[in-house]
């Protein structure tokens, strides 16, 4: 019986998600927003790489609000890509954001990371009198983390249709892009996350939670951010 689970699951991964795993009641994806991601390939446990900085991406949306950070690097064996964990929080706000952050990394940690993330945040509001002033939420993580020329964020969010192209681009040819296991949200849009007919994400209904997409909206930022030019520039990724 086992033998031929594991046929089955070579066949279709769904099945062996749902009869295996235990994750019942997902629907196979019509027209999945992200195609060319493959968890055997792409997900394991990974370890930090001391000397790298570590490069978060944020998405403010409350519920949940979420926070994922890896690492980017170049070697002797090549580039790399990993995405170590994320931070989901729910019903909480940019300070409560902070703290964890605060207890997960040190001080030094602190004092080298990039940061990236929504940009819409930057005209938003979040505190009033703040230090005599007001302040969005990029301002108050910026004040945080002394970030200055650290702070990438750009001024306007990629376009959705764009980062889709990189976001598969870089699964199906980059040669080390990896997500640690433990990230089980991001994974989870990874694979669920469905795309509109022209290319869009799907985000009509956020009670499911495939169509809220707010880990995959951190990595599309992460990616877009630092590896813009990957489909331009291929062999700067190690793309042959």
């Amino acid at each position: 019986y086992k033998r031929t689970l594991e046929l089955k699951a070579k066949v279709n991964p769904n099945y062996y998600r749902i009869y295996v795993l235990g994750e019942w009641g997902r629907e196979d994806v019509s027209r999945p927003f992200i195609y060319n991601f493959d968890r055997k390939k792409h997900t394991g446990k990974l370890k930090r790489v001391e000397g790298v900085p570590i490069r978060f991406s944020i998405d403010f949306n409350i519920d949940p609000f979420v926070c994922i950070y890896g690492q980017m690097w170049q070697d002797k064996d090549g580039h790399h890509i990993h995405i170590l964990g994320e931070i989901v929080l729910n019903n909480k706000g940019v300070q409560d954001m902070i703290e964890v952050i605060k207890t997960r990394f040190t001080p030094v940690d602190l004092m080298n990371c990039l940061w990236t993330g929504d940009a819409t945040q930057r005209k938003r509001c979040v505190e009033t009198n703040y230090a005599g002033k007001n302040i969005n939420a990029w301002g108050k993580i910026n004040d945080a983390f002394r970030l200055g020329k650290r702070m990438h964020t750009p001024n306007v969010n990629p376009h959705v249709n764009t980062t889709r192209d990189l976001c598969n681009y870089a699964f199906g040819l980059h040669p080390d892009i990896k997500i640690d296991e433990g990230c089980s949200l991001l994974i989870n849009e990874i694979e669920y996350t469905e795309a509109t007919e022209d290319g869009g994400i799907n985000k009509k209904n956020r009670s499911k939670e495939e169509q809220r997409a707010d880990a995959l909206d951190c990595y599309r930022y992460y990616l877009s951010t630092w590896c813009g030019d990957m489909i331009l520039r291929p062999n700067k990724y190690g793309i042959k």
